[in-house]
C-alpha cells in the first residue's frame, strides 16, 4: 500500500523484486511507513552506492519530505508552544 505511487524509474528493481517474491508466496512488502521509508532509502543504485539522505546530506535530490499528523487538538511541547 505504501509503495503504490513510488517512482518506478528509480525504485523499479525493488518493486519487481517484491512482486517476484510475492508470486512465490513470500510477502516481503513493508508493513508500515517506517519500514517503507527504510527500504526506499537504502535501495542500491549500483553495486557499491546507496541512495541515502544520511550518507549524502548535501545532496538534496535524495531528500524525502515527510509530514506527520496528530489526531485531536494540538498538544504543546515542553516549552508550552503549539504550532498550527
Amino acid at each position: 500500500m505504501f509503495l503504490v505511487r513510488t517512482d518506478r524509474s528509480r525504485y523499479g528493481q525493488l518493486l519487481d523484486n517484491l512482486d517476484n517474491q510475492l508470486s512465490f508466496g513470500t510477502d516481503q512488502y513493508p508493513v508500515d511507513l517506517s519500514s517503507t521509508l527504510t527500504a526506499l532509502d537504502f535501495v542500491k543504485t549500483s553495486s557499491t552506492q546507496h541512495t541515502s539522505r544520511y550518507l549524502h546530506p548535501q545532496d538534496e535530490s535524495n531528500r524525502i519530505d515527510m509530514t506527520f499528523v496528530q489526531p485531536g487538538p494540538p498538544v504543546p511541547g515542553t516549552d508550552g508552544v503549539t504550532h498550527d
